[in-house]
């Protein structure tokens, strides 16, 4: 016979660009964000499928990591992986894949301090009032200007399973430059990191 499995479907107005979008919001107000929010996510997708392969294979590589894990709660949002490894690629553009990965997994682990807005779909002047008076952790939605991402989930989960992989990661593959704190000495095992970077060649290859 055949499987059955079920699928969701969302169903949103066409817009043509994020300026589009964002003026159904200001025009529509609350009323009009849970039907504009697929808009945004279709923006951000045509937005990121322009990117480098370097950034869209960062952002696979955290999403198979992301996977890898046990979380309590709910796990990271997509959208704020792909934040941290557009981030991390915009800023270090001559930094290789494993760089880019370890980069982003410290900034993860760094997440109590981050202030991240992207401008590639809006300028930071566009961000919602409110959300420019939050205390950090502030991490924007790459093309929502009034949507935070910490706010989403227990960020608390992502700091502690992002410094174990590092620590983990820091043993494994030495050769990586990222500033690494000196105090870190702990001895972990290697097994996730081996995977990681297994699948990252199998992607590589592919």
């Amino acid at each position: 016979g055949r499987l059955a499995f079920p699928v969701s479907v969302s169903v949103s107005r066409y817009y043509s660009d994020l300026r589009d979008v964002v003026r159904a919001v200001v025009k529509g107000g609350a009323s009009k964000m849970a039907e504009c929010q697929l808009g945004f996510q279709v923006v951000w997708a045509q937005v990121l499928a322009e990117m480098p392969a370097r950034v869209r294979l960062v952002v696979r590589l955290l999403r198979f990591w992301r996977a890898e894990q046990e979380w309590e709660g709910d796990s990271p949002p997509d959208e704020l992986l792909e934040v941290l490894a557009v981030d991390y690629c915009d800023h270090n553009p001559s930094a290789d894949v494993w760089q880019s990965v370890a980069g982003c997994l410290l900034a993860a682990e760094r997440l109590e301090s981050c202030h991240i807005v992207l401008t590639h779909c809006y300028r930071v002047t566009d961000v919602w009032v409110p959300l420019r008076r939050l205390s950090r952790p502030v991490v924007m939605h790459p093309s929502n200007p009034y949507r935070e991402l910490t706010r989403t989930f227990c960020w608390a989960g992502l700091v502690a399973k992002a410094a174990q992989t590092n620590q983990m990661w820091w043993r494994a593959r030495p050769g990586i430059k990222v500033h690494w704190p000196p105090e870190r000495k702990a001895e972990v095992g290697r097994a996730m990191v081996s995977r990681l970077s297994s699948v990252g060649e199998e992607i590589l290859c592919a």
